[in-house]
């Protein structure tokens, strides 16, 4: 893997389209990074659940995803514009539509995750270690 691989950050109008272009520039800098099938995959989810997450609860214009190479992990983040009326919760997985999972699903595939808040909104992110076999 190379490590002068640079990060990627990409900004979205927030929109239904969102998750789709994302996920697209994220799975391109992914196969750059060279950080394995699975750990790729296991990201376009992760990321596609936090801007889903971006368009569905939150008043936001724009999101920024970023990406970067940490040692033996990546960390992916998503900015919306809206801070602390919509910190990250889990919903409820009985919902009829079938949301509220998630939240879930980055707790249980990320090797960390969190929340930070800024002055213009705040970053959901997750780190996901990269298999010795991709690095």
């Amino acid at each position: 893997m190379d490590a002068k691989v640079p990060q990627l950050a990409l900004t979205l109008p927030a929109s239904w389209t969102a998750p789709r272009e994302a996920r697209r520039a994220l799975h391109a800098w992914l196969l750059m990074s060279q950080c394995g099938q699975e750990t790729a995959q296991t990201a376009e989810l992760l990321a596609t659940e936090l801007i889903t997450n971006v368009v569905r609860h939150t008043p936001s214009s724009a999101l920024c995803l970023s990406a970067e190479l940490d040692g033996g992990h990546v960390r992916v983040s998503v900015r919306d514009g809206w801070g602390q009326d919509s910190l990250p919760r889990r919903g409820r997985t009985h919902t009829p539509a079938g949301g509220g999972r998630g939240l879930m699903l980055v707790k249980t595939l990320a090797s960390d995750w969190g929340w930070e808040l800024h002055p213009e909104g705040k970053d959901v992110w997750f780190e996901l270690a990269i298999a010795e076999t991709a690095r």
